[in-house]
């Protein structure tokens, strides 16, 4: 049976492969994915298990363009290099080409324009074969491919699967590039380190705010609730204190020990029995007599010696 010759096309990731034994001034290099494992716009598409073949088969065959130009199909495409080297994966076929770029200046410096410009450069594969077989899906998986040769066009089947990451001509252009992705990535690095420091530095501002606001509001409560029962304590003891009285003696209430409270709540009862009276001693001082200012005072003792 005769073999069957189809043109299947697939986007391109071309840079140079670039070591000690390339370094020839007449050659450029380029780096592509030749096919993945999956089905192209075509419904054809080359299994892993039938990557060894295109290896086997691809080795020195052509790398293809068209005069100047980059045609959308195969039509007066011609050899502008070869392909020195294929390897395959689990998921795809990548391979490396030689440009004559002393024959195909035009070619090639179009080549690295594109690169340089960001514009995808795709590759499109030519095989033959005998053998393939149509899953449920309708896509044509071929058996037994053997590479004729990889052309640069247009429109790929695959397209947007893969894009150009280098195109140069010596180890040292290939290096240069890598030193500045290299550079880029660690002057990105720093930035995000700076930035990450300076968010650390306000979330332990944020964290040391939270931290003296839970103080004061703990210390705040605890005095409420300090206040609230000694206010408890001198009703039982029966002394009443208008809204202006407590806010005046509140901080001598508030300071003094459990010990030294109860006493004063003592000496306050004797004073009231002692006058005969219901009114309600007032502790931070006043024209109220002469004992009243004496438990004032001995309170005052009291509190800073607590």
């Amino acid at each position: 049976m005769e073999p069957k010759r189809v043109e299947i096309t697939t986007l391109a990731k071309l840079k140079l492969e670039a070591e000690a034994s390339r370094d020839n001034p007449n050659l450029g290099w380029l780096e592509f994915v030749l096919t993945d494992n999956k089905p192209n716009d075509n419904k054809q598409g080359i299994p892993t298990e039938a990557f060894a073949s295109l290896v086997e088969s691809g080795l020195y065959m052509p790398l293809r363009m068209a005069e100047g130009r980059i045609s959308d199909d195969h039509e007066g495409i011609k050899p502008i290099g070869s392909i020195a080297a294929l390897t395959a994966s689990e998921e795809q076929v990548t391979g490396t080409a030689a440009i004559w770029s002393v024959y195909k200046q035009i070619e090639y410096d179009m080549l690295k324009k594109m690169h340089t410009d960001g514009t995808p450069i795709n590759i499109s594969w030519e095989i033959s074969y005998s053998e393939s077989a149509e899953d449920e899906n309708g896509v044509e998986w071929i058996q037994d491919p053997a590479l004729i040769g990889a052309a640069i066009v247009g429109h790929p089947a695959y397209a947007g699967r893969t894009q150009v990451t280098t195109v140069a001509s010596t180890e040292e252009d290939s290096q240069d590039e890598d030193s500045s992705e290299t550079e880029g990535d660690e002057t990105e690095l720093a930035a995000k380190i700076v930035n990450l420091e300076a968010s650390i530095s306000e979330l332990k501002t944020q964290v040391e705010e939270l931290s003296n606001y839970k103080k004061e509001r703990e210390l705040e409560d605890a005095q409420a609730t300090l206040l609230e029962g000694r206010l408890a304590t001198l009703a039982e003891a029966g002394f009443e204190y208008s809204e202006e009285e407590i806010e005046k003696n509140k901080a001598l209430w508030l300071e003094v020990s459990d010990e030294t409270f109860a006493t004063m709540i003592s000496l306050m009862k004797n004073v009231k029995l002692t006058e005969a009276s219901t009114s309600v001693p007032d502790l931070t001082g006043g024209d109220r007599g002469s004992v009243i200012d004496l438990i004032r005072q001995g309170f005052k003792a009291m509190k800073e010696g607590n």
